[in-house]
C-alpha cells in the first residue's frame, strides 16, 4: 500500500451479516435436501435434472451470501457495482457447486477424489468471491492482503471438502435434524470464508479525494435488493422442484427396489394377466448364502453383488425380459421361453460364471445363484400362486445339491404337501392343537341360542391356517377322521359342562360325522363313552351326517343312527336338497331335523323356485315332525322371509360367525321387520 493513499475505515450492519449467514445456511439446507433425494434418483436424465437444479441452488446460495454481507458492508464514501461482473460472478459458485453433486453421485467416491473435488470448488469460490470484489467501483482501490488471501482460500478448499463430505455422508439419510445440523455448519463455514477475505481487503482513498467522504456511511440497498430477490427466488425454485416432483418421486422409491432400482414386490404384485400375455414362464433367482456374505463382507458389497446381479440379468436376457427384485435377495423375470430343455439350457447360461469383484484388488467371490421355474396359465392370473409354486420350485433347487434349476412340480408339490399335512395333523389332535368353534342357531320364535354347531379350525404353528375342507378330506382318507371326530366330542362335551356351570343358554351342541362313520364296526361305541364320561344327558348332542353321504349304504346308516337315536342323540340331516335321495328313505332314517342348504337361501330373494322349494321343505318338515334349520342367512330380508315360512331356527353370517366358545353370543335383538 501506498502512503499517499488514506485507508478508509469500514463497519457491518449487523442484522444484513446475520441475514447473509441465514441465506447460506437456507441454500445449503435446499442443497442437502436435493442431494438426499438425488441418492434415490436412478434415470440419466432425471438425475441429471437434480444435479443442476442443487448446483445452481448452492451456487446462488454462495453468491447470494456474498453479495448480502458486500450490502452490509459500508464505507464513508459511495460504492457502486459494475452490474456485468456481478452477474458474472455467480458463474464460479454454480460450477463448483456441480463439481460438488457430479463427484458425489455420478463417480465412485474415493478419498482423493473428494481431495481434488474440493481444492477445485475451493478455488472456484474463491474465485466467486474476488471476481465479485472486482465488481465494486469506487474512487480509491482495494487492497488484498496476501496472508487473509491464503486465509480465506484455505477455508474455502476445507469448506468444499467438507461439504462434499457431508453430502456424501448425506446420501439417503432420512433424520431431519442431523440434515439441519449440517445445513448451519455449511452455512456458516462459508461465511467464515467471506467475511475473513473481507478482513484482508482494505478500502483506500488518495488525499485528493478526502472530499468525498462523507460524516455518515452511505448505503446503497440496490445491491442488496437485487441478489436477495435474486437468491431468494433461485432457493424458492430448489425447493418448489422438489415439492413438485416429490409426489412423484415418492411413487417410484414405492414401487422400485431401493438399491437396484428395479421394480419391487408392490410392481410385482400389480401384474395384470394383460402384462405377461406373452411370456410363457416364471424365474425366481436367490443368492445363496447371501446373509453369510453380508455378514462376512458388509452390506456394501452385498448391495453391489445385488445391482450387479440385476444388471447380469438384464444383459444375459432378451429386452423384452420383465425383472423385478424381490424381498432379501430374490429377483424375479419373465421369459417367453415354454420348452423345459431350451428354457433350462438358457438359464444354466444365464446364473453361471457369476463372480463379485472387489474394485481395486484381484480378489472376487464366486456367486452360487438357485433358480426356480413355473409355467404361467395365460387364461388366469393368480399371483399369489404364482409366487408360492416359485418359492417351491426355489426351495427345491436349494436342497438339489447337483442340481440348481428347479421346475415347479404340481403332482410332486401336492403329495409333498399331504404328506407333511398328514403329519402335522397327526401331532396336532395329539397336542390338542385344534381349536373349536361354535356357530349358533338362532331360534326365530325368541331369537335366543340355546343351540349351536362345533366346527373344527386349525391354525397350524408350521402351516398358516389350513381350511376344513383340505385337512378333513385328508383325515378321512388317512384313517384319522375317528379320531379328530373323537377329539370334537370331548372339547364339545367339556365346553358343555362348563356352560353349565356358568348357566350359559347353550345346551346342545351339533357335531358332524364323516361319511367313514358308517364304515367302521363299532363306531358309535368311542362317542359315547366319552359323552357318558363327561355325564351330559345324550339329548345335548345333535349328530350331523350329509344327505349325500347317507345315500352311500343307507342300511349301515340306519343301522348306526338308530342306535344313536335310541339312546337319545338328536340327529340332523345336513346340506338338505341337494342330493339325490327318496322320500322314502328319510321316511326309514331316525332324523330330528332337517338343515336346509345355503345354495337355496343365496337365491332366495330372487328366484321363486328355490323359494317355493325352501316353503315345500319346511312345510314337509313340520308335516312328519321335524326341526328346520336354515344354513347361510346372511341379510336381514332373508331372516324376514325364512320367519314368514316358518322355519324354526337360522344360521349364518348374519347373526354370527364361527367363533371361540367364549364369544358366543346368547341372544339378538329383534328387528321390527320381523315382529310386524
Amino acid at each position: 500500500m501506498e502512503s499517499s493513499l488514506l485507508v478508509l475505515d469500514t463497519l457491518y450492519n449487523w442484522p444484513l451479516v446475520v441475514f447473509s449467514v441465514l441465506v447460506a445456511i437456507i441454500g445449503s439446507f435446499v442443497a442437502i435436501e436435493i442431494n438426499n433425494r438425488l441418492s434415490q434418483k436412478d434415470t440419466t436424465k432425471s438425475s441429471y435434472m437434480w444435479i443442476a437444479i442443487g448446483a445452481l441452488t448452492m451456487g446462488v446460495s454462495i453468491w447470494g451470501m456474498h453479495f448480502i454481507g458486500m450490502a452490509a458492508f459500508q464505507l464513508y464514501v459511495p460504492l457502486t457495482y459494475d452490474w456485468i461482473l456481478t452477474a458474472l460472478s455467480i458463474i464460479p459458485a454454480i460450477i463448483a457447486s456441480f463439481i460438488a453433486f457430479f463427484v458425489i453421485h455420478k463417480t465412485k467416491i474415493t478419498r482423493l477424489k473428494i481431495l481434488i473435488a474440493g481444492i477445485t470448488m475451493g478455488l472456484g469460490i474463491v474465485a466467486m468471491h474476488y471476481a465479485g470484489m472486482r465488481a465494486i467501483t469506487f474512487a480509491g482501490v482495494i487492497e488484498h492482503d496476501v496472508g487473509y488471501v491464503a486465509t480465506a482460500s484455505a477455508i474455502a478448499i476445507v469448506v468444499s471438502f467438507v461439504a462434499l463430505f457431508l453430502f456424501s455422508f448425506t446420501k439417503g439419510k432420512n433424520s431431519l435434524a442431523l440434515r439441519s445440523g449440517i445445513a448451519v455448519l455449511m452455512g456458516l463455514a462459508i461465511s467464515s470464508m467471506h467475511y475473513t477475505g473481507m478482513s484482508g481487503s482494505e478500502f483506500c482513498l488518495p488525499p485528493d479525494l478526502v472530499s468525498l467522504i462523507q460524516p455518515t456511511p452511505v448505503q446503497d440497498n440496490t445491491i442488496l435488493g437485487a441478489t436477495t430477490l435474486f437468491a431468494t427466488g433461485i432457493i424458492f425454485i430448489g425447493v418448489q422442484f422438489i415439492l413438485i416432483n416429490e409426489k412423484k418421486w415418492a411413487e417410484a422409491l414405492h414401487y422400485s427396489d431401493p438399491i437396484t432400482r428395479l421394480p419391487n414386490r408392490r410392481s410385482f404384485d400389480q401384474l395384470s394377466p394383460k402384462d405377461i400375455e406373452h411370456y410363457g414362464s416364471a424365474i425366481i433367482l436367490d443368492i445363496e448364502d447371501f446373509t453369510l456374505i453380508n455378514e462376512s463382507y458388509g452390506g456394501n458389497i452385498g448391495d453391489d453383488i445385488l445391482v450387479g446381479l440385476g444388471e447380469t440379468v438384464k444383459d444375459r436376457t432378451s429386452s423384452q425380459t420383465k425383472l423385478f427384485k424381490l424381498d432379501g435377495s430374490r429377483f424375479t423375470f419373465f421369459m417367453k421361453e415354454l420348452d423345459p430343455k431350451l428354457l433350462r439350457a438358457n438359464l444354466k447360461l444365464l446364473i453361471s460364471n457369476f463372480t463379485y469383484k472387489f474394485p481395486e484388488s484381484d480378489e472376487k467371490i464366486d456367486i452360487t445363484l438357485n433358480c426356480g421355474v413355473t409355467h404361467l396359465n395365460k387364461n388366469e392370473l393368480d399371483l399369489q400362486k404364482l409366487h408360492k409354486e416359485l418359492e417351491i420350485a426355489l426351495r427345491a433347487a436349494r436342497r438339489d445339491p447337483i442340481n440348481n434349476i428347479m421346475f415347479y412340480d404340481e403332482q410332486k408339490e401336492a403329495e409333498q404337501r399331504e404328506d407333511i399335512l398328514l403329519t402335522e395333523l397327526r401331532l396336532a389332535i395329539l397336542r390338542g392343537e385344534i381349536d373349536i368353534f361354535y356357530q349358533p342357531k338362532v331360534s326365530f320364535e325368541t331369537l335366543e341360542v340355546h343351540k349351536v354347531e362345533a366346527l373344527a379350525r386349525w391354525n397350524s404353528a408350521k402351516l398358516g391356517f389350513v381350511s376344513p375342507g383340505e385337512f378333513i378330506p385328508l383325515a378321512e382318507r388317512h384313517g384319522l377322521i375317528m379320531q379328530l371326530t373323537e377329539y370334537v366330542v370331548q372339547q364339545s362335551c367339556e365346553q358343555l359342562v362348563l356352560w353349565k356351570e356358568e348357566k350359559h343358554s347353550v345346551n346342545q351342541i351339533a357335531i358332524n360325522l364323516s361319511p367313514t362313520h358308517f364304515q367302521i364296526p363299532d363306531s358309535n361305541k368311542r362317542l359315547i363313552e366319552i359323552i357318558r364320561a363327561h355325564s351330559i344327558n345324550p339329548s345335548q348332542i345333535e349328530f350331523e351326517i350329509t344327505e349325500t353321504s347317507m345315500m352311500q349304504s343307507i342300511e349301515r346308516a340306519e343301522k348306526s343312527l338308530d342306535e344313536l337315536r335310541s339312546i337319545g342323540f338328536s340327529i340332523a340331516l345336513d346340506d338338505f336338497g341337494t342330493g339325490l335321495s327318496s322320500l322314502t328313505y328319510l321316511q326309514r332314517l331316525p332324523i330330528n331335523t332337517l338343515k336346509i342348504d345355503k345354495s337355496f337361501i343365496d337365491s332366495l330373494l330372487d328366484c321363486e323356485k328355490d323359494a317355493a322349494i325352501v316353503k315345500l321343505i319346511i312345510d314337509f318338515a313340520k308335516t312328519i315332525n321335524m326341526e328346520t334349520v336354515c344354513e347361510g342367512v346372511e341379510t336381514l330380508e332373508q331372516a324376514i322371509l325364512l320367519q314368514k315360512m316358518g322355519c324354526q331356527y337360522a344360521q349364518g353370517y348374519y347373526y354370527q360367525k364361527p367363533v371361540p366358545a367364549n364369544d358366543i353370543t346368547s341372544s339378538f335383538e329383534c328387528s321390527n321387520d320381523m315382529t310386524s
